[in-house]
């Protein structure tokens, strides 16, 4: 007899990654919602992954540089 784990698994393998990927964000939705530990490195990764794939997709948007342009160094910033 399977267990639901590798049941998962077994319908998971043949999805397309993109369905897999919102497979994997549900099941990190419901480990956040019970209050479970989940493994750090995976958010970590897939952040990274994300950023890295999302650069340049607003060709508009200002540089950090542009941004500071005319504002000094060492500018006070607010308090938290």
């Amino acid at each position: 007899m399977m267990t639901i784990a590798d049941e998962i698994y077994l319908q998971v393998k043949i999805l397309p990654e993109s369905m897999a990927q919102e497979v994997l964000t549900f099941i990190e939705f419901l480990q956040f919602k019970a209050h479970l530990p989940t493994p750090v490195t995976s958010y970590h990764d897939r952040w990274q992954q994300l950023v890295q794939e999302l650069a340049g997709a607003w060709p508009d948007m200002p540089t950090a540089e542009e941004l500071r342009k005319g504002w000094p160094d060492n500018l006070p910033r607010e308090s938290l």
